[in-house]
């Protein structure tokens, strides 16, 4: 796929004309429903490896090629905001249908919606979030986090719920990164739980400054770093290793970026 910039807008901005003068100015390309995208409400984005770009949409899925799109419209013509896109090795493309708590899975070489069942199928109606993690497919539930194993099958894939036994805690969203599940709680806590050796970490986000875990929009982790995105205090690093944190703020006109460093202590 030819190297170019992608900027997707929602139908909010696509009627402004001062909105798309100023991208072609800066040499930045527009794709929109006139160029064959499905729906110009965009909830999900994800490339895959062989460089395809896979756009969540209200109306399924579409694939950008670099030059053309390629739509996937689901049967319901009820809107299905698909989001938070991951695919696993049997060339699955999951998405989680954000409106329905339920999920959707994509057979990227026979090009259909695979029809999903499971021995628990009040699971599958209660999905919150979804990630995935050394290709297997975890969810959250209104109660639990559950792995969820795949059996695929020519017509259908069947779904098995387990839960992870070792969390006991209310969450509210799920991260990837890796080998660790990152799972935001109720409690304002950060829960780093390592899926290969089941071992686990406590992040107190009241200690880092974060009011409460509604304001948190991304997290991320890299090495040894948990990079915690946060509406109100900015960027927050927390080290695992010193167990120490520092804060980035961008709060000036000078874009000035202040730093601020504290020690914390995890409970025991």
């Amino acid at each position: 796929m030819k190297s170019l910039i992608i900027t997707l807008l929602c139908s909010f901005c696509l009627s402004t004309t001062n909105a798309q003068s100023y991208f072609r100015q800066c040499g930045i390309q527009l794709l929109t429903k006139q160029n064959g995208l499905s729906n110009n409400t965009l909830t999900g984005i994800y490339q895959d490896k062989v460089g395809f770009l896979w756009l969540g949409t209200d109306v399924g899925l579409s694939r950008y090629d670099g030059i053309h799109f390629h739509n996937y419209n689901l049967i319901d013509k009820e809107p299905r905001a698909l989001t938070h896109l991951y695919e696993t090795s049997n060339n699955l493309l999951w998405s989680h249908i954000a409106n329905l708590n339920q999920i959707a899975c994509f057979d990227k070489m026979r090009g259909i919606y695979m029809p999903l069942i499971s021995p628990t199928p009040e699971v599958l109606q209660d999905i919150q979030d979804i990630c995935v993690l050394q290709d297997k497919l975890y969810a959250l539930t209104s109660n639990v986090i559950v792995e969820l194993k795949m059996e695929k099958n020519a017509d259908e894939i069947r779904l098995t719920a387990q839960p992870l036994i070792d969390i006991k805690t209310k969450v509210l969203r799920l991260y990837n990164n890796e080998d660790i599940l990152c799972a935001l709680t109720v409690e304002n806590q950060i829960l780093l739980y390592n899926v290969s050796d089941k071992s686990s970490e406590h992040i107190n986000g009241t200690d880092l400054g974060i009011v409460k875990a509604d304001n948190i929009e991304k997290i991320h982790i890299y090495n040894d770093n948990v990079w915690i995105c946060d509406q109100t205090e900015g960027i927050i690093c927390y080290n695992t290793n010193t167990k120490t944190s520092r804060t980035l703020n961008d709060n000036s006109q000078s874009s000035f970026i202040q730093k601020r460093y504290t020690r914390y202590y995890p409970n025991r």
